[in-house]
């Protein structure tokens, strides 16, 4: 269902101008980990989330009805911060200072149910939570112009007292590269 994910570009602000566009590939080897242990809300996170659309799945919209269009699905077009450096080690790194995470205080996500017509519904993203998607960026832009690696994404708590923002963002990461206001 989700094979085809290592293939796939996205597009997303630029990881030096919010106010350009920059394509990424996707980690295959991630995926293809999510896809082993069946970590199939991962994998609709990333289409709702990540990509901006709707999951490829079977029969989606069943539980939303007929004519409904799922709102807010910007992906990472949404993200309203970009920070590089995490202060901690990211998979091999010893070190996560060449990460850059895009930060994406999204409404809407579709949430994994148990049902034999859609295994996909629309919901309200969880409360408190912004969604993080780490990306390495290339040293030169690749043969076919994509500029980054997407390596992994999640849902993290958010800030008290800025809840677009991830909690502790000032410790969390080495720099602040933009914010939307």
């Amino acid at each position: 269902m989700f094979s085809n994910i290592g293939d796939l570009v996205i597009t997303g602000p630029s990881l030096d101008d919010q106010n350009a566009e920059a394509t990424y590939d996707v980690a295959g080897d991630f995926v293809k980990q999510l896809a082993v242990h069946l970590r199939r809300q991962p994998l609709l996170d990333f289409w709702a989330l990540v990509k901006g659309t709707s999951p490829p799945v079977n029969n989606i919209g069943y539980h939303e009805g007929e004519g409904y269009d799922c709102p807010d699905l910007t992906g990472l077009k949404g993200a309203t911060a970009l920070f590089r450096g995490i202060e901690r080690p990211h998979a091999a790194n010893a070190n996560g200072n060449d990460i850059y995470v895009f930060i994406c205080p999204h409404k809407f996500m579709y949430r994994l149910i148990a049902d034999m017509v859609c295994p996909a519904k629309h919901a309200p993203s969880p409360n408190n939570a912004v969604f993080a998607c780490y990306v390495r960026r290339y040293e030169a832009d690749a043969q076919h112009g994509t500029c980054g690696m997407i390596l992994a994404w999640e849902w993290v708590k958010s800030d008290d007292t800025e809840p677009n923002l991830p909690n502790d963002w000032e410790d969390r990461y080495e720099t602040t590269v933009w914010r939307r206001l």
